[in-house]
């Protein structure tokens, strides 16, 4: 099971598929942070990064508070890495996003 499938399956997010979000490595990450960011960034080994993501945005408003959308967006994929996939090895990323063995092909 990938990491996609253990987030969407602990947190009933539904799942992601290639289609939907496009095929490049970048919109699938984009994707499962955009569904770890919706869960409310859920890390039972690092619960302080969650904390620390959710401050930056207000609460009442929805608006960030001291970053830029593409500031808040690199450090919430940083630490998507090793809080929900274990730091996979690249190889082993890509195989868990690209469940077909042609896209896997086509993306190494």
């Amino acid at each position: 099971m990938g990491a996609l499938d253990r987030l969407c399956s602990d947190y009933d997010l539904g799942a992601h598929t290639i289609d939907a979000v496009g095929s490049h490595l970048y919109q699938l990450l984009a994707a499962e942070t955009q569904a770890w960011r919706e869960a409310g960034y859920p890390c039972e080994k690092w619960p302080v990064i969650g904390e620390i993501l959710d401050w930056q945005t207000d609460p009442e408003t929805g608006a960030l508070r001291y970053l830029r959308t593409p500031q808040l967006r690199t450090p919430e994929v940083y630490w998507y890495l090793p809080a929900v996939t274990g730091t996979p090895h690249v190889f082993d990323l890509c195989r868990d996003l690209y469940r077909k063995p042609s896209e896997l092909l086509e993306v190494l």
